[in-house]
């Protein structure tokens, strides 16, 4: 059996289009030893219920972050689509506050 460090160093070796396929391998791997447990199904219901009783978080962006933001819609879908997506239509592009941007705002 090859220790750890054995299988890391040939890892390396491998071309980088081996390495992604080995990655995804892993993770199919990992993924499929994982369980989905009742204490995991109780987490996701107890979020379920703050959503609808409005208990959640509001993550308010930083002007760094809320420029990426910008940069990725516009750069990936062009202004007026990004302005769509994001369900705040109508406004110029001096208008908007990307700053107030939130994740499934409609």
């Amino acid at each position: 059996m090859q220790t750890f460090e054995g299988i890391r160093e040939k890892v390396k070796r491998l071309p980088k289009a081996e390495q992604e396929l080995l990655r995804d391998w892993l993770e199919n791997f990992l993924e499929d030893d994982r369980e989905f447990t009742d204490e995991f199904q109780a987490k996701i219901e107890r979020g379920e219920q703050d959503i609808r009783a409005g208990r959640v978080r509001i993550h308010k962006p930083s002007a760094v972050e809320a420029m990426r933001t910008r940069r990725l819609f516009t750069s990936l879908w062009g202004h007026d689509r990004a302005v769509e997506a994001l369900g705040i239509g109508g406004a110029g592009v001096g208008d908007l506050d990307w700053r107030d941007w939130r994740v499934g705002h409609q």
